[in-house]
């Protein structure tokens, strides 16, 4: 006999699933839901009102005593039995939500898990306890069947009655599991339903509820939490200020709303958004630029912040010249900057051991050459640029100058005479002055100059005297010169040269006076007085 009661209950259970499958209650219920529910929403997160979210379910099935092994994850309805006497007749439905996306620091006002009562076979169940219990193990709907569903809390979580008729909701106060599993005290696995009041006799009541593969009616757990304090995006970079092709390192960060938040960093100058907290950004034009970051918070709340980049030119630095100068004069400097930060700081390298700190300075070198000369500035935020050029120095110009002359007059001819003259470097005060005797005249005979040349003669060594020491010519006719009472002149000069700048020269006037009257002899009145006479004797003499 109860042989031929289970077959029937079995063959009247696939009808009525069978129909429940085909036909779509309109909802009328005791416990109605505070919003209206989405019928054909197969994402597992639905409406979200301020302070309050709905899930729908990612997993549910139920387990049977009466076929142990039975995956009834993919039907459209789920059942709720009691065992009876033997415990034969059990199914007990099993559901989870995901909830993670509700940030752990949530305050949860309430939760409640809500199933459409769809309909019920053999005894009505109007009343009956229906309790609830959170699972301690991990399952799914594809895998789990009455012999390897995991345990559940010894505790109750809720309790529940069915309604006095079908196509209601029923509901169950899930807030205490809820509030624990947001912050990560008790891993959420789901929950699962128990009709636990004992039925002994035959026809054990079986409800039949919507599982989320029914389309409408679905099962959902809605959450109410705190309004959160309002979302507030701060936007931060170090430095503010740089020069192009430098970068920013930009510092995103948020409070209130819900986590986890979203970033986008636009840095206004055309190039992509970032989605970092944190982001690096090079700038390679300079300019001022208005950086916007946009916050989302896990509600989509959104918030946004404005921090100011200004891009400068990059740092760079001139160092004038090429610069000229000599060993005795001191050289200026003068260099310039531009961009960067400043002020500046200033540092030349004269190249020859020696440096400044000024911006424009002067320096004198102590030996002749080419020298590089490097500046090297330094901004205020200690960015470096430096520029090269040359200095030249010089011995300076030397300029040749001569004073005196050389003038002899009544000297015999024969006679040795001397005299003396100077020379000097009038030129620039560190010039050297190579000079030399490159001429003298050709009257006379053994000119001799002391000194007769010379070398690296400064201004400061003042003029130099040359002595000169000459041999007087003999005069041509001395018999002439006596009876025409004439005098022998011989002219000429002594030029001296720059042997650096032969163009560079001084003549030293030379004069040499023969007397008339170089001797006196009753000879020579008598010759004078005889060519007086004759004429012809007069010839002669002359062209002696």
């Amino acid at each position: 006999m109860n042989m031929i009661i289970f077959r029937k209950g079995m063959i009247f259970a696939v009808i009525v699933l069978f129909l429940g499958a085909s036909v779509v209650p309109s909802i009328s219920s005791d416990v109605e839901p505070s919003f209206k529910v989405i019928n054909d929403n197969d994402s597992n997160i639905g409406s979200c009102a301020k302070g309050t979210a709905t899930f729908y379910p990612t997993d549910d099935s139920y387990v049977s005593s009466t076929i142990p092994d039975q995956i009834a994850g993919g039907l459209t309805a789920f059942n709720i039995r009691n065992g009876g006497s033997g415990n034969e007749w059990a199914a007990q439905p099993v559901i989870k939500f995901d909830i993670s996306s509700i940030p752990s620091e949530t305050d949860i006002i309430s939760a409640s898990l809500n199933i459409f009562y769809h309909h019920y076979s053999d005894n009505d169940p109007s009343g009956r306890e229906l309790t609830l219990y959170r699972l301690t193990g991990d399952w799914n709907e594809e895998t789990i069947t009455w012999n390897n569903m995991p345990a559940h809390h010894s505790g109750i979580t809720s309790l529940t009655y069915a309604p006095s008729s079908p196509n209601n909701w029923m509901q169950w106060d899930v807030t205490g599991d809820v509030q624990d599993f947001i912050p990560g005290q008790t891993t959420n696995y789901g929950w699962i339903i128990k009709d636990e009041q004992y039925w002994g006799g035959t026809g054990v009541p079986n409800m039949y509820c919507n599982s989320k593969e029914y389309g409408a009616n679905i099962p959902y757990l809605e959450i109410e939490t705190e309004d959160l304090p309002p979302l507030v995006a701060t936007a931060d970079a170090t430095p503010r200020t740089i020069v192009v092709s430098e970068g920013v390192h930009f510092d995103g960060s948020a409070s209130g709303g819900a986590t986890p938040y979203t970033w986008d960093w636009d840095f206004k100058d055309g190039t992509p958004h970032s989605n970092q907290e944190d982001p690096r950004h090079t700038y390679t034009s300079e300019g001022t630029y208005h950086v916007l970051l946009t916050v989302t918070d896990a509600y989509s709340n959104v918030d946004t912040d404005t921090v100011i980049i200004t891009v400068n030119p990059a740092l760079s630095c001139d160092a004038g010249g090429p610069y000229t100068g000599d060993i005795c004069n001191p050289v200026s400097f003068s260099g310039t900057a531009s961009g960067g930060e400043s002020p500046y700081t200033w540092h030349w390298d004269f190249g020859d051991g020696n440096s400044s700190t000024d911006q424009n300075s002067t320096h004198m070198y102590d030996d002749i050459g080419e020298y590089v000369v490097t500046l090297t500035v330094t901004d205020d935020d200690d960015r470096v640029d430096s520029d090269s050029t040359t200095a030249t120095i010089t011995i300076g110009v030397s300029d040749l100058g001569c004073t005196g002359s050389l003038s002899w007059s009544n000297v015999k001819g024969g006679e040795t005479v001397t005299g003396s003259f100077t020379v000097e470097n009038i030129g620039d005060s560190c010039s050297r002055l190579d000079w030399e005797i490159e001429s003298y005249p050709d009257f006379g005979s053994d000119w001799t100059f002391t000194p007769n040349d010379g070398d690296d003669l400064t201004p400061a060594d003042g003029a130099v005297t040359v002595e000169v020491l000459v041999v007087v010519p003999s005069v041509k006719s001395m018999v002439k010169a006596a009876l025409d009472d004439q005098e022998e002149e011989f002219n000429g000069t002594v030029k001296v040269i720059n042997k650096d700048d032969p163009s560079d020269y001084c003549e030293i006037p030379v004069s040499i006076t023969v007397p008339k009257n170089i001797a006196y002899s009753p000879f020579i009145e008598l010759l004078r007085l005889l060519m007086e006479r004759f004429p012809l004797l007069n010839a002669i003499l002359n062209s002696w």
